[in-house]
């Protein structure tokens, strides 16, 4: 398959390719394995403490566990999880303020 060859070969840990074949997964409806590729992916930048990938990453599978895998719990232990490693990014206190605010309204929290 073209893009776990992107992603394990060509350019591993790419933010965009990754993304990408998640997104790909996504339509295909593996769910699972959309779940297994958003774990591996956030783990991988949360061991090299990428702001960036960590925020990147960490609000799409946030999002995807509250919204598509109706894990709320689970996306805020993610949450939780990322801003312990990652203290010093105003974007991902604010996505994570932001989603438990979207949670709290659609009362899923």
């Amino acid at each position: 398959m073209l893009y776990e060859t992107l992603t394990n070969e060509v350019a591993p840990g790419h933010i965009k390719t990754t993304l990408a074949f998640i997104s790909f997964e996504r339509r295909m409806g593996s769910n699972e394995r959309v779940k297994d590729l958003f774990y591996k992916a956030f783990n991988s930048s949360l061991a090299k403490k990428d702001a960036h990938a960590v925020t990147y990453i960490g609000m799409q599978y946030a999002r995807f566990l509250a919204f598509k895998s109706n894990e709320v719990g689970r996306a805020c232990d993610l949450l939780d999880q990322a801003t312990s490693v990652i203290k010093n990014s105003k974007v991902l206190y604010l996505s994570q303020a932001n989603l438990l605010k979207h949670l709290e309204g659609v009362g899923m929290i």
